[in-house]
């Protein structure tokens, strides 16, 4: 499968009267095409700023943003980093790249309706007119299990599972290269995220996805692969079986032991201590005041990445490549 987003030492810093929140630092990786690669992670990690970073959707406190995001089309490449903001809203963001924030189904225009509100953000994308943008979006929801009749029909009128498939419509309209999902299925009943997760599996046939999730039974049911975010940082990367059965890193491993089972004869672990401040994080290994197995060279410097089989990186001092 061919690279379709390539990120590397990728930082995003925000400014605060407290100090610089170091939300995502120096994260690497790569994503293929048709591939689902979910990030997961506690509250706090960092991983919607990650989100946020890839699409360069940054607020006016940022402190740093540096790295390389290179989004690779057909025929070009974009350098989203460094791109300029012309080309980067025209050319880039929602076109060849999209993402479906936390709580997004609360942003609907509550006053239009669902055919005009998806109409006033694709003209920003596509020369089109009016009934030939209805069109496009009548095929984007029924892509995600809706009627056309749906773009009739106000907020106020749809459940919060129809109001979360047509921000998924909305985002896979332009057809873009990659999808970033944060938290898709979050204040959502039961059901619904079943039928979320569903949908989800049809859509990944057809374009790349990065799930931003807390949830490791979300994240083993869609994702190719899995990064463990903790505290602004990879720790682990790997195929989803590889995680999920053979984890190395003791974040993950203590990750994993908290997820609840079917299993009565498994207690419910749970990981100690807090998730530290991203503002003054602890130096080295940043889990090491957490972490069972820490040594001395843990809290003194930064352990490197060793690359194991098939792609299974991690960075502990207790795993060598």
């Amino acid at each position: 499968m061919q690279t379709v987003l390539e990120v590397g030492g990728l930082k995003l810093y925000y400014r605060t009267r407290q100090g610089l929140v170091k939300a995502v630092d120096g994260v690497s990786f790569t994503l293929k095409s048709g591939e689902v690669l979910a990030i997961v992670g506690e509250s706090g990690s960092g991983k919607s700023s990650l989100g946020y970073a890839i699409m360069r959707l940054l607020p006016e406190n940022v402190a740093l943003y540096e790295g390389k995001i290179v989004l690779y089309d057909t025929d070009r490449a974009f350098d989203i980093v460094s791109l300029d903001e012309e080309t980067l809203r025209r050319e880039v963001r929602w076109k060849r790249i999209s993402m479906v924030f936390q709580a997004s189904m609360n942003a609907i225009d509550p006053v239009s309706t669902i055919g005009d509100f998806i109409y006033r953000i694709l003209r920003e994308h596509r020369p089109l007119n009016k009934n030939e943008s209805l069109k496009l979006a009548a095929d984007a929801l029924k892509s995600v299990g809706l009627p056309a009749t749906v773009l009739n029909m106000y907020p106020f009128e749809l459940s919060g599972g129809m109001k979360q498939r047509v921000i998924i419509a909305l985002a896979i309209i332009m057809r873009p290269l990659v999808v970033i999902l944060d938290e898709p299925t979050s204040a959502l009943d039961v059901i619904t995220q079943a039928n979320i997760i569903s949908l989800l599996k049809e859509l990944k046939r057809d374009t790349s996805m990065i799930l931003i999730t807390h949830d490791l039974a979300l994240a083993s049911e869609i994702a190719d692969r899995i990064a463990v975010m903790y505290a602004g940082k990879i720790v682990e990367v790997g195929d989803i079986d590889d995680i999920l059965t053979s984890p190395k890193h003791p974040y993950t491993m203590a990750l994993l032991g908290s997820t609840p089972t079917l299993r009565q004869d498994k207690e419910l672990g749970f990981i100690k201590g807090q998730v530290p401040s991203l503002i003054n994080p602890p130096p080295g290994c940043r889990f090491h005041p957490r972490c069972p197995f820490a040594m001395d060279v843990c809290s003194k410097e930064e352990p490197p990445e060793a690359e194991l089989a098939r792609g299974h990186k991690v960075s502990c001092w207790l795993v060598r490549s």
